[in-house]
């Protein structure tokens, strides 16, 4: 596959201490949204307004990531199978950070990644982070 821009040019994300371009992988992830605060609205007897309670904290943010792996000539399965191995191969958070954004987050794979081989050598993917501001 042929790319219009060299892959070291476009957009990527290290997850644990490995890049997606290692893996050829052009992708798009809406990460640049806000985290969300956490708090609950509560209605109370006798008040007109409702009661804020503040939990003090950000929730997790779901990034969903979906994008194209070229192959460049290994097998589909094996690149598929490393693919997997390097989001899911631990159940814990590990540092994420993208390209484009100056958050650095501590992340985990959540639900399927869906892997397909859409044209020989070339896999299409999805897949969610779940990801909390890293502490600093």
């Amino acid at each position: 596959m042929q790319w219009y821009k060299d892959i070291t040019e476009l957009d990527s994300f290290i997850y644990g201490a490995k890049s997606s371009t290692s893996f050829h992988f052009a992708y798009e992830a809406d990460n640049l949204k806000p985290f969300e605060r956490d708090f609950e609205l509560k209605e109370v007897p006798g008040r007109s307004d409702e009661l804020i309670i503040d939990n003090k904290r950000k929730k997790n943010k779901i990034v969903n990531v979906e994008g194209t792996i070229d192959c460049k000539g290994v097998e589909a399965k094996i690149v598929a199978s490393k693919f997997n191995n390097w989001l899911v191969g631990e159940v814990k958070y590990k540092p994420l950070t993208f390209s484009n954004d100056l958050t650095n987050y501590e992340a985990i794979v959540i639900g399927d990644i869906d892997i397909k081989e859409v044209i020989k050598g070339v896999l299409k993917v999805k897949f969610q982070f779940s990801c909390k501001e890293a502490s600093k």
